[in-house]
């Protein structure tokens, strides 16, 4: 007995992969490693059915019902496009993908804002010297 798609929802839990095959890219890409992080953090390790190299690979892998796929934001939001234009199912899970890309993104520029903000505080002349008490001068 199969269990329901987990597409077609506003969201989806990382969970409902369980035992699901995943459609993944190839080994370096940040969106695979992501992916087994967090299955992983749930206690599963994700079940791969194929892995693509191109986008387009992994969408048409996907298209042809080999698996499900987690794709970076931007694919999310041609996903939904096309989902609406052609009355296929999987809106719930573009969705969710545009929502955990948009907070991946806010993540960063909200890191990024804040390193800034660190290192203008930096004074460049507490560099300028070194406090010998510290250490051993070694001569030869």
């Amino acid at each position: 007995m199969t269990r329901p798609s987990p597409t077609g929802r506003a969201s989806v839990r990382i969970t409902e992969l369980r035992d699901r095959p995943l459609v993944m890219f190839r080994r370096g890409y940040d969106v695979r490693e992501a992916t087994r992080r967090a299955c992983r953090a749930a206690g599963f390790e994700p079940e791969l059915a194929v892995e693509g190299g191109e986008m387009d690979a992994v969408l048409r892998f996907v298209e042809a019902g080999l698996g499900l796929a987690v794709v970076p934001i931007v694919l999310g939001i041609i996903g939904l496009s096309r989902i609406n234009r052609t009355g296929q199912q999987g809106k719930g899970l573009a969705i969710a993908g545009i929502v955990l890309g948009a907070v991946g993104v806010v993540a960063w520029v909200v890191f990024f804002i804040f390193a800034v903000a660190v290192v203008s505080q930096l004074d460049p002349s507490d560099f300028e010297t070194f406090d010998m008490s510290a250490a051993l001068l070694v001569e030869r």
